[in-house]
């Protein structure tokens, strides 16, 4: 059996995701022998503490509240600038890993916007040499390129995030991140995402301090929106870049970590959205103490309207330029708004 520690960060808005994913992993991970479960949040409401608390208390794991607005200040004092001058919160995960009891041996970070559908104990279990261990995301080329990083070097998808922490720490990975944030002027689309990836991610296993985590253990919505074998022109990579055909069908039959992130611009707890993933969060919604939580209101931008239309007409081989124009002017217009 083990000893799991995992990790949240959410607001009060996002605490039925969070909350849904917390019930589906407290559920699939009966036999751990602890669960310690840390939530950095921002002005959680007295209602959603209790629910969370109360959630965690029933299954007799521990609870430990981060208060964020702490971690917040120090990125201010130091002259760091909020993300889109509106939250820190996109580079609160590499620092969470300092506010975790200092004798978990691992911490999983898990995005709010995930549902767990099976035992996460072979992650705590299974050997460990790199810092961190991340799945290989099919981020598109002109992006990597934007970001300077190493040709072929692979970017990796932080909604789920395995920390070693003795090597984590003893290669002080924490003060590298730190000091990149306070001596970066500039600003990145994708938050800490963007940052782990330039700081840490290189095209020499040898050098890189990103260990592969199986796909099962971040099935990614938008594997659903293209066909694999077209996935690789599309996005810019070779297979040797990414997961092979045979691993995505493998995923796709065994996921455990289902990640719901934007699929042509819907979330599953969207009024009227198609997202492939919706049936399986509705499913752990209904058996949470968030039940009752109302859909939210769908906002599709004018370009996301417009790629949603397109992707309903073209054939996939038309609709692959499309969608790549599309994202490039996305992060284009997304890049200069942040760091004009």
């Amino acid at each position: 059996m083990s000893k799991l520690h995992v990790a949240y960060i959410c607001n009060d808005v996002y605490m039925p995701m969070t909350g849904v994913s917390i019930y589906s992993l407290l559920e699939h991970n009966k036999n751990a022998e602890s669960i310690d479960v840390y939530l950095a949040g921002d002005e959680i409401s007295q209602e959603n503490m209790k629910k969370i608390s109360g959630l965690i208390d029933k299954y007799g794991r521990g609870f430990h509240y981060i208060d964020s607005a702490k971690i917040c200040r120090q990125l201010e004092s130091k002259g760091i600038k909020k993300h889109k001058g509106k939250t820190y919160s996109p580079y609160l995960k590499n620092l969470i890993t300092a506010e975790v009891d200092k004798d978990a041996e691992r911490l999983l970070y898990i995005d709010s916007d995930t549902v767990i559908n099976g035992s996460l104990e072979e992650l705590f279990e299974m050997e460990l040499e790199k810092p961190l261990y991340m799945v290989i995301d099919a981020m598109w080329d002109f992006y990597k390129r934007k970001l300077g990083m190493e040709d072929k070097a692979p970017y990796y998808n932080g909604g789920i995030i395995l920390y070693n922490m003795p090597v984590w720490k003893k290669e002080h990975c924490y003060r590298q991140y730190w000091d990149f944030l306070k001596n970066s002027p500039r600003q990145y689309v994708l938050g800490d995402q963007d940052i782990t990836n330039i700081l840490f991610s290189r095209k020499e296993e040898s050098r890189n301090k990103i260990g592969l985590l199986d796909l099962k253990y971040n099935y990614y919505s938008n594997y659903y929106l293209l066909n694999r074998k077209l996935l690789y022109p599309a996005v810019g990579i070779s297979a040797e870049e990414f997961y092979s055909a045979q691993d995505m069908e493998k995923a796709d039959k065994e996921a455990v970590v289902y990640h719901c992130a934007k699929y042509n611009g819907e979330r599953p707890w969207e009024e009227g959205n198609e997202h492939p993933f919706r049936s399986i969060y509705e499913h752990y919604k209904e058996k949470s103490p968030w039940s009752d939580a109302g859909v939210f209101e769908k906002r599709h931008s004018g370009i996301i309207a417009i790629q949603i239309r397109l992707e309903q007409m073209l054939p996939r081989f038309l609709y692959i330029p499309v969608l790549r124009a599309a994202q490039k002017y996305y992060f284009y217009k997304e890049e200069k708004k942040l760091n004009s």
